[in-house]
């Protein structure tokens, strides 16, 4: 008979991510979290989605009356406050802005959603952290290292209720320790802008980017990330401001929230010399870039960035509207009455599009 509670009630950490929490909780019973939450919600699809993005409110209710954690306190677990701090509303399709996308196929995560630090991990007590989740986070602000977005060993995504072990520093795929000494560095200025970033999401008072706060901080951010996702203006934009010239870099993952940790910080290392001593050098690396107020026409800009857009050069605007030259009434009519002169006409009309 099963239990209408879970025999040993852990209690989640502080920070701590929903599924760190049901993972170790399924641990602490020697089972593994597939087979250990099937015991109690039989098909229900847990893992098949991203439970900490976006877990079902009832289901959580339910889940806190077994495990003994108040809801609201298994709510503060998941990412929908992070979420709307950052977009301002809970979207449930496509990813939002600044937090780390899963990708999630069946029970396959595509993409390295999940970052780790390995003194933490390391540690008597590990378990993974809610910010490990955002994009702008790159180092751990515990221990000041470097966090790693995959096995050191086999570069496979951090999936911990996959993992056949009982340790959460176990990798899924080849079994190897996550934990491990090599970890790149992190510059100081993106140091220094994941601090402030992190220090608004705590709503501290004074918090601010440049001239901006609030939500309009991370609208800003975000904004300026996607300008450098092209690879050429993001060249000369670093050229613009000194900083050293791009590596080779995969276009397919150049977008934040799906890219590799080395891309993230060159995207956030740009973004925060571009945000500094505003708007001195936000117009250098524009005007370095040739970036015009047709670059942005189809952001959403808040409005103490859209008076600087509005001083760049306006730029060319191309009509991308389809006339068609070979459907339309006159010529349709002209088909069903005449084939052959429908056929001439046709053919003049071909000729001279093609000229």
């Amino acid at each position: 008979m099963i239990p209408k509670q879970w025999p040993f009630k852990l209690r989640p950490h502080r920070e701590e991510l929903l599924s760190s929490f049901l993972t170790r909780s399924a641990h602490a019973h020697g089972s593994s979290p597939y087979i250990f939450l099937n015991l109690f919600w039989p098909g229900y699809p847990i893992w098949t989605r991203d439970i900490d993005r976006d877990p079902d409110l009832n289901w959580l209710k339910e889940l806190a009356a077994i495990c003994g954690t108040p809801a609201a306190r298994l709510f503060d677990c998941t990412l929908n406050q992070y979420r709307m701090s950052l977009a301002g509303k809970l979207n449930r399709n496509g990813d939002t802005p600044l937090l780390l996308s899963a990708s999630i196929y069946h029970q396959t995560r595509k993409r390295h959603a999940l970052q780790y630090c390995s003194i933490c991990l390391g540690g008597r007590s590990p378990y993974y952290r809610r910010s490990w989740r955002l994009g702008f986070v790159l180092m751990c602000d515990e221990h000041m290292v470097s966090l790693r977005d995959a096995c050191p060993s086999c570069d496979a995504p951090v999936i911990p209720h996959r993992s056949l072990g009982v340790k959460l520093h176990s990798c899924h795929s080849c079994m190897a320790s996550l934990v491990t000494s090599d970890t790149p560095s992190v510059s100081a200025a993106v140091s220094d802008f994941q601090k402030q970033l992190m220090a608004l999401l705590s709503d501290h008072s004074g918090a601010r980017i440049g001239p901006f706060q609030g939500i309009d901080a991370f609208r800003v951010s975000r904004i300026l990330i996607s300008i450098c996702t092209d690879k050429p203006a993001h060249s000369l934009i670093r050229t613009a401001l000194g900083l050293p010239a791009l590596s080779e870099m995969n276009r397919d993952s150049m977008q934040l929230e799906r890219a590799r940790w080395h891309t993230r910080h060159l995207l956030i290392e740009t973004v925060a010399h571009w945000l500094s001593d505003w708007p001195y050098n936000f117009h250098q690396g524009a005007n370095k870039a040739r970036l015009t107020q047709q670059r942005f026409i189809r952001l959403s800009l808040p409005i103490s960035l859209r008076s600087e857009v509005n001083a760049l050069p306006r730029g060319f605007s191309r009509n991308r509207r389809f006339v068609s030259i070979l459907d339309d009434v006159p010529l349709r009519r002209l088909r069903r009455r005449d084939i052959f002169e429908f056929k001439r006409v046709r053919g003049e009309r071909l000729l001279r599009a093609a000229k």
